[in-house]
């Protein structure tokens, strides 16, 4: 949690190890890492510390909750 705002995330269970992989992966965080940005206000370390809690909370890998906000909008769970 920062700032009080928390993400609802979904576990896909998905894994690679390509480098073409990491580069999507990157762009994919990154993108969800500007969404929350705009959405809340904060800073580029309050969006990433909000994305990494989220992922341990859920115990689900960084892209998968990044690609979740992308697709679905929802960054907030209750």
């Amino acid at each position: 949690m920062v700032d009080g705002t928390t993400l609802d995330v979904v576990d896909r269970g998905n894994s690679s190890t390509s480098g073409s992989f990491a580069m999507v992966t990157r762009h994919i965080v990154d993108q969800a890492q500007g969404i929350l940005m705009e959405r809340f206000q904060m800073t580029a370390e309050q969006a990433s510390a909000l994305l990494t809690r989220a992922c341990q909370d859920a115990n689900v890998e960084l892209r998968d909750v990044a690609q979740r906000l992308i697709n679905t909008g929802e960054t907030v769970g209750r």
